[in-house]
């Protein structure tokens, strides 16, 4: 959840209303923009040439800001692959164990398994019996601040998994049957794509399959490609703070640039 506020700078007037949901936002230079799950932005459009109606500060968790000034629409998403099917061996199809990743920690069991699959002849298996935190992974060296996108379906039939991206830390628990995880992530270090044991402690078994790993080049509609002076044309952010967390934005003031 973050809090969305919007003041007119010259009346100083605030509007505050609290909302859900996620931000998603690249800081790239040539690249910045943002989107929502679920708010439209379109409203603040200008476009991305020499016309800029406001600006937005995003804040993180630790209250760290960037700013920019709202410019056109995104495009409508689109992506460029870096592992999807068959590019980088996303469907687990060649090999075994599944060729290009790599064990994590000390599972019984990393091998290309048939027993369950949610796409093809093929899944990888994970066994982690004695526990370990096991798992496997493969690392990635991207271009920082831009913005990445991972889906991946996972198949559990015992314990509870880490997946996906490396430093988004959310657990999944949903026993036998295939359900599917979208995280997005701005990359600001090596990613690593990750599926573990979340335990030491305790015993896992899950199949993975199907994963996909992309760059996003553009945004839905529904976000704004972001300028970095007022109704200017170039895509970069207006100022960037020290220490500033992109993946964790928890509030949005929004000021008419006037």
């Amino acid at each position: 959840m973050y809090i969305l506020q919007s003041r007119n700078r010259l009346q100083c007037n605030l509007q505050q209303a609290i909302v859900s949901g996620t931000l998603h936002i690249a800081t790239v230079d040539g690249g910045t923009m943002f989107f929502h799950d679920s708010i439209d932005f379109s409203s603040y459009a200008g476009n991305d040439t020499d016309t800029t109606k406001y600006l937005f500060v995003f804040y993180d968790s630790t209250g760290k800001s960037a700013q920019a000034y709202a410019g056109a629409v995104g495009g409508g998403a689109t992506y460029t692959d870096i592992i999807n099917g068959d590019t980088e061996n996303g469907n687990f199809e060649t090999g075994n164990p599944p060729t290009g990743w790599n064990t994590q920690q000390t599972p019984e069991t990393f091998e290309q398994s048939s027993t369950q699959k949610h796409g093809g002849s093929y899944s990888a298996h994970i066994v982690d019996s004695t526990p370990s935190y096991g798992g496997f992974s493969k690392s990635f060296s991207l271009t920082a601040n831009a913005l990445y996108t991972t889906s991946f379906w996972y198949y559990l039939t015992s314990g509870s998994i880490y997946g996906g991206i490396d430093y988004a830390t959310a657990t999944y628990s949903t026993l036998n049957t295939w359900t599917q995880v979208t995280q997005y992530w701005t990359k600001a270090q090596v990613i690593a794509l990750k599926y573990q044991n979340t335990s030491n402690a305790s015993a896992a078994e899950f199949y993975i399959d199907d994963v996909v790993f992309q760059r996003v080049t553009d945004i839905p509609v529904t976000g704004l490609h972001l300028i970095s002076s007022k109704n200017g044309s170039t895509r970069n952010m207006k100022s960037v703070e020290s220490g500033f967390n992109p993946n964790t934005i928890t509030r949005v003031n929004i000021y008419r640039a006037l």
